[in-house]
């Protein structure tokens, strides 16, 4: 699933790694498709911001990060402005709940929001195991 939101992509599915490779997602599974970061690349060339909530679409492919292979190499490659991107299998009830915390913010201030969302988290009852928080990171310049 993917669309623009007022300078925003957001895409969701799961990461699909390569079985002989290590690190992260090569594509990600949507509904009825397999989209890899070529396929992005249109979507993410209209927007600021991209919001990626794919297991590992945030972590290069370990044995050749230089190479554009991989989700995150496509989306770092492409000059957005900013991203957020899991490293690993989130959570997808408390990932939704920390990007609408963040939608609340300026782009500019993404960084700073989600250091008070997961400071947040850290001291719920329900979600202060790192699993639910830490999986998602911020790319940017501010």
């Amino acid at each position: 699933m993917s669309f623009p939101l007022n300078g925003y992509a957001f895409i969701a599915g799961h990461g699909v790694h390569d079985v002989n490779e290590s690190g992260g997602a090569i594509l990600i599974k949507g509904k009825n498709e397999l989209i890899s970061a070529r396929d992005l690349n249109p979507i993410l060339m209209t927007c600021e911001c991209a919001i990626v909530l794919s297991c590992s679409g945030g972590q290069p492919v370990l044995s050749r990060p230089e190479s554009r292979e991989g989700i995150w190499a496509g989306i770092v490659g492409t000059g957005l402005k900013s991203a957020l991107l899991c490293t690993w299998d989130v959570d997808a009830e408390a990932a939704l709940g920390m990007i609408e915390y963040l939608l609340r913010f300026e782009r500019s201030k993404f960084s700073a929001a989600l250091s008070d969302v997961k400071r947040a988290m850290i001291g719920s009852k329900d979600y202060s195991n790192p699993y639910f928080w830490a999986g998602i990171e911020y790319w940017g310049s501010v």
